[in-house]
């Protein structure tokens, strides 16, 4: 465990707690120390959850694919789309690790494109995706060798408030790609 004594992000954490919390929370130390645990907890330990992330990959051309990714939601569930313009934690992410296989394209498609709407706990707009999205990403092949490369899409679902991560690895074998995806983990910075 790491901890971090930094005020800056004791009262963005704060702010972030607030925004979490259905309910009024009082902050009774305000020296308290934020402690990051950096094992993801297993989401059946945790609560049940309020999506559903599909991953596949879609051949175009020669060497290049697209990524694709769909968000499905339980009704009520939410989260920050990756083209709010705000200083959200926790939007919509897709990340693979650097690598000489695979380039990842720098456009994110987001369809349907959620509008800017007032938040209540800031004084920002954000864009809420509230229904089932698809996201699209050029990948690009720079290799004809069998590799594995891996990756993660991150997000923070409201209302209940917990990051979560889910991991795949995308496969290059014998000329043709394919993808697998391992099981969501909560992956939130407590205190």
């Amino acid at each position: 465990m790491k901890k971090i004594k930094s005020p800056i992000l004791f009262v963005l954490t704060a702010v972030v707690t607030l925004a979490c919390a259905n309910n009024e929370i009082e902050i009774s130390d305000t020296n308290q120390n934020l402690v990051e645990d950096s094992t993801p907890q297993d989401v059946s330990e945790v609560e049940e959850l309020t999506f559903e992330l599909i991953m596949d990959l879609e051949k175009l051309e020669t060497n290049n694919y697209n990524l694709l990714a769909t968000m499905k939601l339980d009704e009520g569930a939410y989260y920050a789309s990756p083209y709010s313009n705000n200083s959200f934690s926790g939007l919509f992410n897709i990340e693979i690790d650097q690598n000489e296989n695979v380039t990842i394209g720098d456009t994110l498609i987001e369809s349907p494109f959620p509008p800017e709407v007032d938040d209540q706990f800031s004084t920002e707009k954000v864009r809420w995706v509230n229904e089932d999205t698809n996201y699209e990403q050029l990948l690009t092949v720079n290799s004809q060798d069998n590799f594995e490369v891996t990756g993660v899409v991150s997000f923070v679902v409201e209302p209940v408030c917990n990051r979560y991560e889910v991991a795949f690895n995308i496969l290059g074998q014998s000329g043709e790609l394919s993808i697998s995806q391992e099981e969501p983990v909560i992956a939130n910075i407590s205190n």
